[in-house]
């Protein structure tokens, strides 16, 4: 088996989310409260919580177009040990973190003590599914450095091109890397001011029904593992001399 990187000094890691869908046995307006209370042992007691726009319209038309199920209310934003942005839905539970310096053991580490703190059987039924999400800005084209190569009819997409892709990859036991490529784009990331660059966006989904019992004793076997299909599919993306400037650190380095 190949050996990946453990870690990049310079990385271009701008963005990283694990969300967890599920079925409560709350009503829609008692989930944050709930989970926002049992989260208050871990975080900071300076966090922020912002009501986000979707509470601006009615209840029930929330409730009844299938494009809101899963949008998140709330967010918190932890300025604690994890410095996290937490967001909330009644459906919906999401951990964002846009800190370079919060490697994968950190933020891993990170999930695993909140979700301790929430996962009780007052709140959920269900697990519906799990995301965890890498998105990666470059500077420069990406196609200058991507093992990819594309042709439209007779002519090649050259590295200069403003080119969008968006492709699927099914893996066994229900996972599937949705893998969004853009070169040369007008890229804004975090509210910040749009620029020309590129992104490489991995989310890796595990669509598989879970009890809260079965989820409580697995979550943590599915994200280690949509880490390392996500950490796959962007080093194997990347040619190895481009990942070089990144400063990579691997395990004999330690």
């Amino acid at each position: 088996m190949e050996e990946y990187p453990r870690q990049l000094k310079k990385g271009p890691l701008a963005e990283t989310v694990f969300e967890i869908r599920f079925t409560s046995s709350l009503p829609d307006d008692a989930v944050f409260g709930i989970i926002y209370q049992s989260l208050l042992a871990k975080i900071s007691t300076q966090n922020k919580v912002i009501n986000l726009p979707i509470l601006q319209i009615p209840p029930e038309i929330r409730s009844r177009d299938p494009n809101f199920r899963y949008q998140q209310y709330y967010q918190i934003h932890n300025t604690g040990v994890y410095d996290l942005i937490i967001g909330v839905g009644p459906r919906a539970i999401s951990f964002s973190n846009r800190s370079s310096d919060l490697v994968w053991e950190k933020y891993h580490d990170a999930i695993s003590s909140l979700l301790n703190e929430i996962l009780k059987p007052s709140i959920f039924i269900q697990i519906e599914r799990t995301g965890l999400r890498y998105i990666n800005v470059l500077d420069e084209p990406l196609f200058k450095s991507a093992n990819l190569q594309l042709t439209l009819g007779a002519n090649q997409i050259g590295k200069d091109s403003v080119t969008n892709i968006m492709t699927e990859v099914l893996e066994p036991d229900s996972y599937k890397i949705t893998l969004q490529l853009k070169n040369n784009a007008r890229i804004s990331i975090q509210g910040q001011k749009s620029k020309i660059a590129s992104m490489i966006d991995i989310d890796v989904t595990h669509d598989s029904i879970y009890t809260f019992t079965a989820f409580k004793n697995t979550y943590d076997e599915i994200l280690v593992h949509s880490h390392l299909l996500a950490k796959q599919e962007f080093f194997d993306l990347l040619d190895k001399e481009y990942i070089k400037t990144f400063d990579p650190i691997f395990d004999e380095d330690k």
